[in-house]
């Protein structure tokens, strides 16, 4: 699956691809999400979503879900499902591309690299996934607890966080590649 992965990777890191990518996350950053996020702390008194805390207890979670009224919590339920979708997806298409792009470049013929620059973005996106499936479960099942699901959720989130850090790592140890690649040359 990596191979396969590193292949079409390959194919969209290009400049054209990475930007256009780029533009959408930056979108979905500065209206998709504040948006989403403006609607919960409307129904909740101030709260944000779980997706941006690093991890969670299940007692820590059905506390902030306690603290959305249910519009809030269908309408949490419902971005999860729909919004919420696309920026996992973009993230893991820029970061994967970019970090293609930068170690073809900085560090050719580098197979751990090569297999970091697919491995760290797709770490990213299964997490995210993993939690976003948890939130709903947990939001379409409230007020009951399933703090297994809350615990597995958050474990999810954790893993997420660790994907996106190591992406951000590469991203900068791609970057100090190509300069040093280009600086011999």
């Amino acid at each position: 699956m990596l191979t396969k992965l590193e292949s079409f990777f390959q194919r969209i890191a290009t400049v054209r691809n990475i930007l256009l990518l780029l533009v959408v996350e930056i979108l979905i950053n500065a209206v998709l999400l504040p948006w989403a996020a403006g609607r919960l702390a409307a129904g909740s008194g101030g709260n944000g979503p779980l997706d941006l805390k690093f991890f969670y207890t299940p007692q820590q979670a059905y506390d902030l879900l306690g603290s959305f009224d249910a519009p809030t919590r269908s309408f949490y339920a419902a971005f999860e499902l729909s919004g919420d979708i696309f920026y996992p997806i973009v993230s893991f298409l820029l970061f994967g591309a970019l970090l293609t792009f930068l170690f073809q470049r900085g560090s050719p013929g580098n197979a751990l690299l090569k297999r970091l620059a697919v491995s760290a973005p797709l770490v990213q996106i299964v997490g995210d996934f993993g939690e976003n499936l948890g939130i709903v479960i947990m939001l379409l099942r409230y007020p009951s607890q399933l703090n297994a699901i809350a615990l597995v959720g958050s474990l999810f989130t954790l893993l997420k966080w660790a994907g996106a850090a190591a992406s951000v790592v590469l991203l900068l140890a791609g970057l100090v590649g190509l300069v040093v690649r280009r600086r011999k040359a």
